[in-house]
């Protein structure tokens, strides 16, 4: 599920020529803020975890390498269903430094939706958390898992 963007040559140059249009990515945007401040908070959930910059990018480079090591390419589509918690944004930043394509998921999703969103976008990869209110969001995917044959 490749999607290939066109885009109109005279805007791409009136882009460009505006600098609203340049040549680096998201990614080397993370990495310029990251090394600029290193020891500033770049993250804090609701349950009062942080991360710095510096630790941010450090957890996200590890995630990143396991997810290299487990076989997940550029362009692989990576599934994950957290509320607001710090790891939310370990995951985004793994996939944007590998070029995998994030999937964030509602908490709130049951069964029937995570079926049909995995397999929709074909997900390689899916992160929930053990525990979250009470119930064990990794246990409703557990089960499904014959459903979700491109799952590694």
């Amino acid at each position: 599920m490749k999607v290939t963007l066109t885009f109109n040559e005279q805007r791409r140059a009136a882009y460009r020529q505006q600098g609203l249009w340049g040549d680096a990515s998201l990614a080397d945007y993370w990495q310029q803020t990251a090394r600029a401040m290193p020891d500033k908070i770049a993250v804090v959930d609701n349950h009062g975890a942080s991360y710095t910059y510096s630790a941010l990018d450090h957890a996200a480079s590890c995630l990143a390498n396991w997810m290299l090591a487990k076989g997940i390419e550029s362009g692989d589509r990576i599934a994950f269903q957290l509320p607001g918690w710090c790891e939310f944004t370990v995951i985004y930043l793994a996939c944007l430094k590998i070029g995998a394509v994030s999937v964030p998921l509602l908490p709130s999703w049951r069964e029937a939706e995570l079926v049909w969103v995995l397999n929709k976008c074909q997900a390689k990869m899916f992160f929930a958390p053990t525990l979250f209110k009470q119930t064990r969001p990794v246990d409703l995917i557990l089960p499904l898992q014959n459903q979700l044959p491109q799952l590694q």
